[in-house]
C-alpha cells in the first residue's frame, strides 16, 4: 500500500506523545533484525508511522549500503506484498542520520495487504512514540531479579515425572500445610 504524505498519520494523534527524534537500534546486522525489525520498519513506513532517521548500532562493520541491502534482503524474503516506493524510503531512512544519500530500489512487487500491525511492530512504534505501557519499569525489573536471582545461584533439583501425569510426587511438598491438591473428576 503506497502511502503518500497527505495521508500520513501523525504519531502524536494516535498515541498522545511527542515522536522520537532518532530511533536507535542495537544488533541492527543480527538475526532479530533479519527477522522481526526490518519487516516490522517497513510495515511502519507503509502506514506513515515512521518519522524518524533510524541509527543501527552493531558488532558487525558495515556500511550504509550494506545496511540498506540487508534490510532490503530481509523485507523482500517475507510473506508481504512490497512497495518499492514504500521501500525506497525506508532505506533512505536508514542513513538519513548519518549521510543522506539517494538510492534506487528498482523492484516490482505486490500489493501490500491491510492486516493489523504485527507484534514486534506495535512494540517499535511503542517505543518510537514514547508510550510505556508496553515496557517494564527499571522498579519492575528490580523487582523481577530480586526474586529469580536465588533461583539462577541455587537451582531446586529437577524432578522428572511420567508424561501425561499430573506431575512429580515431589510437587506435593509445594503445598505442605495448606489444603490438599485434588486429582480433577473426569469422567471417560
Amino acid at each position: 500500500m503506497t502511502v503518500d504524505a497527505v495521508n500520513r498519520k501523525d504519531p502524536r494523534e494516535s498515541w498522545g506523545q511527542e515522536p522520537a527524534d532518532v530511533l536507535v537500534i542495537f544488533g541492527i546486522t543480527g538475526d532479530l533484525a533479519r527477522v522481526m525489525t526490518f519487516r516490522s520498519l517497513y510495515r511502519l513506513e507503509a502506514r506513515g508511522l515512521l518519522t524518524c532517521p533510524i541509527v543501527g548500532v552493531a558488532v558487525d562493520d558495515v556500511t550504509d549500503d550494506q545496511l540498506r541491502e540487508r534490510a532490503r534482503e530481509a523485507i523482500r524474503g517475507t510473506e508481504d506484498g512490497l512497495d518499492a516506493q514504500v521501500l525506497d524510503r525506508l532505506a533512505e531512512r536508514l542513513s538519513e542520520a548519518l549521510r543522506p544519500e539517494p538510492i534506487s530500489l528498482d523492484m516490482e512487487f505486490a500489493r501490500e495487504g491491510g492486516e493489523g500491525p504485527m507484534p514486534y511492530e506495535t512494540l517499535l512504534h511503542a517505543a518510537m512514540s514514547g508510550v510505556r505501557t508496553r515496557f517494564t519499569r527499571q522498579d519492575g525489573v528490580e523487582e523481577t531479579w530480586r526474586i529469580v536471582q536465588p533461583l539462577l545461584d541455587a537451582p531446586p533439583p529437577v524432578h522428572p515425572y511420567l508424561q501425561g501425569s499430573w506431575g512429580p510426587a515431589a510437587a506435593a511438598d509445594v503445598v505442605a500445610g495448606h489444603r490438599a491438591w485434588h486429582e480433577p473428576w473426569v469422567v471417560s
